[in-house]
């Protein structure tokens, strides 16, 4: 019996699994194992509005063993430790697994490029529970800027800002002005509209690179007529409690810092043999 394994269940491990089953899945002497932390597989571009509160977490998640249906491949709920690649095999929480194939695929993580104070003082933006911790988040600040007699505090409580003007910064961004403007501003009556601050920090001159310029050009107006500062050339070069630093000169103060600057390889990924790129993927 020849063992392939597939680690993360993700949009490349869960295509992966298909693909394979479907080349393979008559084959009696082919296993295919697929192994992922979470039993369900989580549509990520939608993150955003689970922040927002547009919609429901249940809505971006779906079972693995639902979406395997009646396909042969194997799952295995479990968490990575260490591959070994000499040994071929990969060691889980729950013991360990041989393999004569392995397809890594277990994403990324957020990074943090050894600015102070980033990690411990920014909320992070990549998983399910992140999206929910940061609307529970901005509905408490919201419960306590409407109450808040103190016009510098309630500006401190009502300044959102996200660093990283890529996909997912200028979507989260745009998500938490619709919120706030559509949904918040008309309830709070404590919470006048012309004190919310929305702030994307982008440390390059330009926000959405990699996209057409045309269309990066067009999207950068469109945020700035909905209200939403857009500061590109802001390099945040230090992060505190309740605020951060840019181009080591300017502070911004706010209530909310999401971190959305950019992704680097998994760790385990970047221990792997071989050559890797600057973030660490393999090459």
């Amino acid at each position: 019996m020849q063992r392939i394994v597939i680690l993360g269940a993700g949009f490349g491990g869960l295509q992966a699994a298909i693909e394979l089953e479907r080349e393979l899945g008559g084959n009696p002497d082919v296993e295919i194992l697929l192994v992922n932390e979470h039993n369900y597989f989580l549509f990520t571009p939608l993150l955003p509005q689970i922040a927002s509160s547009y919609i429901n977490p249940r809505h971006i998640v779906q079972p693995v063993r639902d979406i395997r249906g009646g396909r042969r491949f194997h799952f295995r709920r479990d968490s990575l430790q260490v591959i070994d690649i000499a040994a071929q095999r990969v060691h889980l929480s729950g013991g360990a697994l041989d393999y004569d194939t392995l397809v890594v695929a277990i994403g990324s993580q957020t990074a943090y490029f050894d600015i102070p104070g980033a990690r411990e003082h920014t909320m992070d933006f990549k998983s399910l529970e992140d999206a929910v911790v940061l609307r529970e988040h901005v509905i408490d600040l919201c419960e306590h800027a409407d109450h808040t007699a103190d016009t510098a505090e309630r500006s401190g409580l009502l300044t959102f800002v996200v660093v990283g003007g890529g996909y997912t910064g200028v979507e989260l961004i745009t998500e938490l002005q619709d919120f706030l403007f559509h949904y918040v501003a008309p309830r709070y009556r404590g919470i006048p509209r012309t004190e919310i601050q929305l702030i994307l920090l982008e440390a390059a001159p330009e926000i959405l690179r990699g996209i057409d310029a045309g269309l990066a050009a067009h999207a950068y107006k469109r945020l700035r007529v909905e209200g939403i500062q857009v500061r590109t050339n802001a390099r945040v070069t230090r992060c505190m409690e309740g605020g951060v630093e840019i181009n080591a000169s300017e502070v911004i103060r706010a209530g909310t810092v999401v971190w959305a600057s950019g992704v680097r390889a998994h760790p385990l990924v970047d221990s792997l043999p071989g050559p890797h790129d600057r973030i660490g993927r393999a090459v």
